[in-house]
């Protein structure tokens, strides 16, 4: 017995037997490869990267909320719930400090960077009118011994996270800055007591003043649609009110996004009509609808009724139908303008009316490429257009030429039919006054947005190859200036112009360069001016573009502004600094610009430059710029559409990470930034990834998005996003998926819209929206393996550890 514990059970010890298997993990027990170095699995090479300990920093979610609020608003409860659950799975507490925390970091950057009024306001609207609402639907899955009112109280007490004075006294805007911040603050403190979520004496305790709250109605969405059921001009008024600042707007928006849905459905197109002229009006304050919803939500229902528009010939009079088909399209397409949104956007199928528009708008067609019942349609169009009595005026367009010719044909003709009519003027076959005449048709109400698909087609034409300039100049004065008394009209013209102006604006600018002596350009040039520029994209102007360049370059803009966010970011002051000035629009132009290999390699060299004390900060920052929030489309019609530039930014992580034995061949400190990044990158997106496809953009209502939160927090939410998962070797070899409708056609879509619309529909039933999600805390796993100090060690010296005197002669130097 004694023999046999001496030569035998000795062996099976643990130090022994791990012993012998490192043995046979070198030559000549493992494979080698043609440069006769040992070959080691994935799994084993991505094991020896230690993970860091995982920091929500306020610098990365102060990147992803300002990414989420710089352009059209993508602050939708699907969007929105998905990135706060992912990110705080387990910590309510935390999620409503930082929530707070980075909404008033966002708004101070946007007022110290000097943004235009109207991105201050949709921020202060989200703090006031959405943070509530976001803030009461956690409320009830909050620990019983933490209040709302305490993390409130927590983020904005003076002396605590939030500062309402960025500015030292004395400084340039300091009280103007101040003083906004202020009013922010008190107006989300009256929406939070609206809400329920805070009382009169914690107020008063926050702002250190007593405070008499303004006596306010809380608004019921339900309520309201009924409301304007019966009184259709009521929802006037209420697009009035969404730009308040009392926290109901998210029951306006909803209500406003409810009732277009409803008349669309019932084909009631004189209201619909007049709810358009109303909002047309005032675009702007779409904002703050898309605050609330996915621009799907709202103009789906209406592209759908432009395409299946039903235009009878045997109806007596048609300018009233061309006058509702006119306020209902104009009203889409200056939505669709403002957020440059493409059909895929809106979900609409590739051959629906909107979508054929899009694609062609402004492109005039040879007479030879038109069909017969075009060319049919073009001659009676010129014919009523030019047609002249015996005093020379225009003798009007007739019903019998609108009776041939559904207003969807004849949107789609009018770049030809203005080519047509320039060339018939050039060729003295056409009268300039009578030219004229005809285009003064074109501004009354019932063709008004024609002049969108023409002056659009005057953008992108060669002026001087043509040798049309006169002609052409002449037809810009007539169109661009409006003489019309009628307020209505009126609000038509300058919603036309906005959408126009841009590509005007700029074919103007190229021809006055080359034709300095048009006076007339510099007056036209004029008129454009306050339309240019009012789009909500990250598009870059031509001067903040030249401005980058001259500082050095996109390249060295990321570097110098991660540099400086991290630093804010692991900064510690009291008060706390306000945050570096950030502009999310130059990161997407970057990622635009170059090459996505070469900006991964930028920010990894951040990260390193960060150091260890800040490498985690560091790292949850280049994951939130690489995670921000885009506007994807909601379905993928064709195969090639091109994926956003962050989608291509995302896949660049996915693939450098997934050719694993490819890090054996970089320095050892990149390969393991490369890895901890792809990690977090693959946690922060896996609560988006895991979302069933959703046919429509259905926005989530009241019940259905807090049965969604309490599926995600009641103790499921662990494999997603704890600290645990980001030491799975994750299979990073998906690349960005698009949500595929095209097997969807319009009669099912029809009966989706139906179904979302009807009454209840709304209600998602949230744990089919979460199925199989795979989430269970019992997994947890506290991930406090990492060891800042050995940052440089080779991250594959666990794969020759104790080999003794065996390893002397081995190269296990792979960098």
């Amino acid at each position: 017995m004694q023999n046999y514990d001496t030569h035998v059970l000795q062996w099976s010890q643990p130090q022994v037997a791990g012993r012998l298997t490192q043995i046979t993990s070198i030559p000549p027990y493992t494979e080698l490869d043609s440069k006769g170095r040992p070959k080691f699995t994935d799994e084993q090479i991505l094991a020896q990267v230690s993970e860091l300990s995982v920091v929500n920093s306020r610098a990365g979610f102060f990147v992803w909320l300002s990414a989420a609020l710089s352009a059209r608003p993508l602050t939708d409860d699907m969007t929105i719930l998905s990135y706060l659950q992912g990110r705080y799975p387990n910590d309510m507490q935390l999620l409503v400090v930082d929530l707070l925390v980075a909404s008033f970091d966002v708004l101070t950057n946007s007022l110290l960077t000097k943004a235009k009024p109207q991105y201050h306001r949709v921020i202060r609207s989200f703090i006031v009118n959405k943070v509530p609402i976001l803030i009461t639907r956690v409320q009830a899955n909050m620990q019983a011994a933490v209040t709302t009112e305490a993390c409130i109280q927590m983020a904005m007490m003076p002396g605590g996270l939030i500062t309402v004075n960025p500015l030292p006294p004395m400084t340039a805007d300091s009280n103007a800055v101040g003083d906004y911040l202020k009013g922010t603050r008190l107006d989300f403190l009256q929406a939070c007591a609206l809400h329920g979520l805070v009382t009169e004496g914690a107020i008063s305790a926050i702002l250190q003043e007593s405070v008499a709250l303004s006596r306010i109605q809380k608004l019921n969405k339900d309520s309201l649609v009924g409301q304007c059921t019966s009184n259709i001009s009521k929802i006037g008024e209420l697009f009035e009110d969404l730009s308040g600042m009392q926290g109901n707007a998210g029951a306006i928006a909803s209500c406003i996004v409810e009732t277009i849905g409803n008349l669309c459905l019932s084909k009631d197109t004189i209201s619909l009509k007049s709810v358009c002229d109303r909002l047309v009006k005032r675009i702007p304050l779409m904002d703050y609808i898309m605050l609330f919803a996915q621009p799907g939500v709202l103009l789906l229902p209406v592209c759908n009724l432009l395409n299946n528009w039903v235009h009878d010939q045997d109806q007596t009079e048609f300018t009233p139908a061309y006058e509702e088909f006119a306020s209902v399209l104009l009203f889409a397409l200056s939505v669709i303008h403002r957020y440059n949104l493409k059909f895929t956007d809106i979900g609409v199928q590739g051959d629906s009316f909107i979508a054929k528009l899009l694609d062609d708008m402004t492109v005039s067609k040879p007479t030879t490429e038109l069909s017969a019942e075009q060319g049919s349609q073009l001659g009676k169009w010129l014919e009523g257009l030019f047609t002249v009595d015996e005093h020379g005026e225009p003798s009007g367009i007739s019903d019998e030429v609108m009776r041939q010719c559904p207003p969807q044909s004849f949107y789609q003709l009018v770049p030809t039919l203005l080519e047509q009519s320039i060339l018939a003027c050039k060729a003295s076959a056409l009268k300039m006054k009578t030219f004229k005449g005809g285009l003064e048709l074109l501004l009354e109400p019932f063709l008004l947005p024609s002049l969108i698909m023409g002056l659009g087609w005057l953008a992108g034409h060669s002026w001087e190859d043509h040798n049309d300039a006169d002609v052409l100049l002449q037809v810009l004065e007539k169109l661009l200036r409006h003489s019309s008394s009628s307020q209505e009209t009126q609000a038509m013209h300058r919603a036309v112009l906005a959408i126009v102006a841009d590509s005007l604006h700029s074919s103007l600018e190229e021809f006055s360069k080359k034709q300095p002596s048009k006076k007339q350009v510099t007056e036209l040039l004029k008129l454009l001016g306050p339309y240019v520029n009012e789009q909500r994209t990250f598009r870059c102007t031509q001067a903040e573009i030249d401005l980058i360049i001259n500082q050095g370059g996109m390249k060295n803009l990321i570097r110098q502004t991660v540099r400086d966010v991290i630093n804010w970011g692991a900064t510690q002051s009291n008060p706390p600094n306000p945050p570096p000035r950030y502009a999310h629009r130059f990161f997407v132009a970057a990622c635009q610009t170059l090459d996505d290999q070469e900006i991964l390699k930028t920010l990894v060299e951040e990260v390193l430059q960060s150091g260890p004390a800040n490498m985690s900060i560091a790292l949850d920052l280049c994951t939130g710029l690489i995670c921000a929030p885009t506007a994807g489309p909601l379905s993928m019609q064709s195969p090639s559409a091109a994926a956003s530039s962050a989608a291509k930014l995302r896949d660049c992580v996915r693939l450098t990470n997934s050719n694993v034995q490819g890090l054996l061949e970089r320095p050892v400190s990149e390969a393991e930034v490369l890895v901890r990044l792809g990690r977090r990158v693959e946690a922060q997106l896996a609560f988006a990834a895991q979302m069933p496809p959703m046919a429509l953009p259905l926005q989530i209502p009241e019940q259905a998005a807090d049965q969604m939160l309490q599926d995600l927090l009641d103790g499921n939410t662990a494999s997603a996003t704890n600290d645990g998962a980001l030491n799975q070797n994750t299979d990073m070899s998906g690349l960005e998926q698009q949500i595929d409708m095209t097997s969807i056609n319009n009669a099912t879509a029809d009966d989706l819209l139906k179904m979302a619309s009807g009454p209840g529909a709304m209600d998602v039933d949230s744990n089919q929206m979460f199925i199989e999600l795979g989430m269970n805390t019992d997994d947890k796993q506290q991930n406090q393996q990492g060891d800042l100090q050995n940052q440089e060690e080779d991250i594959f010296a666990g794969l020759d550890m104790g080999m003794g005197d065996m390893g002397d002669d081995l190269d296990f130097n792979f960098g």
